[in-house]
């Protein structure tokens, strides 16, 4: 299976859970994942999700985060950070392994990259995020909430504009 057909099939998986919660999100992005893929190569020996119930929302959310990834292309990375932080924002976004998350977590998701987001783009320390990139660009989208805090996705338009964006860097 070529790198297009796995894309291909990744955001396909995302679009078919992108209105579940966690825990089964995550749960149901795997086993549909797994089938595409399967489907197309007849591959049976991909890694699969323990299917255990969590026990609490606690155990949850640590299980989320441990799967919780950010993958950037190496010949991509160095044109990335030559953006400013308001066009990478959405870029860096589009190559994380949760399409819907607070801002929090993804600061925190970036941080472990190694790519530093200015404080201003957390909602606890600026409005940026909601100020710019929600309201002005239109690249995002709430996507529910955990307790009192917003999850955000991209919008069509984010995931268009870093998915050009993602080509023309290739």
């Amino acid at each position: 299976m070529n790198k297009e057909k796995i894309k291909a099939a990744v955001q396909q998986a995302k679009d078919y859970v992108s209105s579940e919660e966690e825990p089964w999100k995550s749960l149901a992005f795997q086993v549909i994942l797994t089938k595409l893929i399967s489907a197309d190569e007849n591959i049976q020996t991909l890694p699969r999700m323990q299917s255990e119930k969590p026990q609490s929302a606690v155990k949850s959310k640590e299980m989320e985060e441990d799967l919780s990834t950010l993958s950037i292309p190496q010949k991509s990375l160095e044109k990335i950070l030559s953006l400013k932080e308001r066009e990478q924002i959405p870029i860096l976004w589009s190559l994380s392994s949760k399409p819907s998350m607070t801002v929090d977590e993804f600061l925190s998701l970036c941080e472990k990259a190694g790519i530093t987001i200015p404080p201003s783009y957390s909602p606890t320390k600026g409005g940026n995020f909601r100020n710019r990139l929600v309201k002005e660009d239109k690249m995002f989208v709430e996507d529910g909430k955990v307790g009192k805090v917003s999850m955000y996705k991209l919008s069509a338009a984010g995931r268009l504009k870093a998915q050009k964006f993602l080509e023309d860097s290739e």
